[in-house]
């Protein structure tokens, strides 16, 4: 069977001239079937020449000899279909959630240890398989709503505390990959992701340790989402962190932590504070959700606090990964321009002609 007839697409691109328009809208991203399973699937389209590595490092994560590693965290590719006539890639990859939607009830490590440095590892791009919360699918476009029907909410029959859903990075457009053998640290021409405000990343700067900005970028998305929330009860509740957090997002990148510092800190601080988390008190913020829905939202949290008796899952101890001869992934400060010379507004480092 021919690849090309394993997947139905939907509306105008079930046609070769619909798929081409559609492939023109570089990075455009669409849902489509597996007809094998009926399986929900996201298609993404990648240009060779703006993403050069971003094929390469998701197939890389996706073969057989990692992907069943639990610490992969990496989304997995299905299918890679070269378009004709074009730089562009088709890729295919399983349907996800953004990570805080439904609202918590309740990584970098491993690519950082293969030599990857994510490069945008900010909260548009850290999904959740909610395949078994909703069993019957979602909006790939709005999450909030039925697969079929846009005039519905999406059915969700349960807690994360009870499926405990994986979360995937996603999106390996910035990231880079590095060999073993090398022992300078890299200092990479700066593109900013969806988070702008690494220190790193200010104008004057022309490279910067990508490394130490995904450290940045994990410690700013819990400062923004948990640690720094207007809501006061989730801040104060999550105000344990912010020591670790601190250290995340310090304005110097070489006074950071190394990712195994950041994991051993977090597991450690946790644990001792495991009480304080009140799983099964977590917040709920009925504003968020449409009028028609505060009822159910209502009885869920009932079940959670008076019914539902689940005990949290154990953890297990993390590990650290990377040996003393892969420090220098971490180490290096990042270079300025000139007195008087700034980095100029581009939207690809591929758009400058001097790499000096």
């Amino acid at each position: 069977m021919r690849k090309r007839s394993l997947y139905t697409l939907s509306g105008s691109l079930s046609t070769r001239s619909g798929l081409q328009s559609y492939l023109f809208l570089q990075g455009s991203i669409m849902d489509a079937v597996r007809i094998s399973d009926n399986k929900p699937v996201m298609l993404k389209a990648v240009s060779r020449i703006i993403h050069p590595q971003e094929v390469k490092i998701g197939m890389y994560f996706s073969d057989k000899s990692i992907a069943s590693d639990p610490r992969n965290h990496c989304i997995p590719i299905y299918d890679v279909f070269p378009v004709p006539d074009s730089e562009m890639d088709l890729i295919v990859m399983p349907v996800l959630r953004p990570f805080e939607n439904p609202q918590f009830d309740t990584g970098i490590q491993f690519m950082h240890e293969h030599l990857v440095a994510h490069g945008d590892c900010t909260e548009m791009n850290i999904m959740m398989d909610g395949s078994h919360m909703y069993p019957k699918g979602w909006n790939t476009l709005d999450p909030w709503q039925a697969r079929e029907d846009p005039f519905r909410a999406a059915k969700r029959v349960g807690f994360r505390m009870q499926f405990w859903p994986k979360y995937y990075l996603i999106d390996f457009g910035l990231s880079h990959m590095y060999s073993s053998k090398r022992t300078v640290p890299p200092l990479e021409r700066i593109l900013r992701g969806g988070d702008k405000s690494a220190p790193e990343h200010a104008p004057k700067y022309k490279r910067a340790n990508p490394f130490s900005t995904d450290i940045y970028y994990i410690g700013n998305l819990i400062r923004e989402n948990f640690t720094q929330r207007r809501n006061s009860s989730l801040r104060k509740r999550f105000s344990f962190l912010k020591p670790l957090v601190d250290s995340m997002v310090q304005d110097d990148p070489v006074k950071r932590p190394t990712i195994d510092d950041v994991v051993m800190q977090f597991d450690a601080v946790v644990r001792t504070n495991r009480r304080l988390l009140r799983f099964r008190a977590a917040a709920c913020d009925l504003q968020h959700f449409q009028f028609t829905d505060q009822i159910p939202a209502l009885f869920r949290r009932f079940t959670k606090y008076f019914v539902m008796r689940r005990s949290l899952p154990v953890l297990p101890h993390p590990a650290r990964h990377l040996s003393p001869e892969l420090y220098w992934m971490y180490s290096g400060p990042p270079t300025k321009y000139p007195e008087g010379q700034e980095r100029p507004t581009f939207l690809y480092v591929h758009d400058l002609d001097d790499d000096t």
